[in-house]
């Protein structure tokens, strides 16, 4: 798979929806090798999360 704009890995830093100002999801079976979710935050990082963890899971239904 290409790493072209793929998450490779996941931070291991929890962000407060607060700091969120919007996702997308990365799956596996397009062109990257994990499925992911991508926060992007108020300074426009992009962060990618484990969709498995508790917070990516509240942290997308709040937004």
């Amino acid at each position: 798979a290409s790493s072209f704009d793929c998450c490779l890995r996941y931070t291991d830093h929890v962000l407060h929806p607060r700091f969120i100002v919007g996702f997308t999801q990365q799956l596996s079976n397009e062109a990257c090798d994990i499925n992911a979710i991508i926060f992007y935050t108020r300074k426009r990082l992009a962060v990618c999360a484990d969709p498995k963890k508790n917070w990516v899971k509240q942290a997308v239904r709040i937004l």
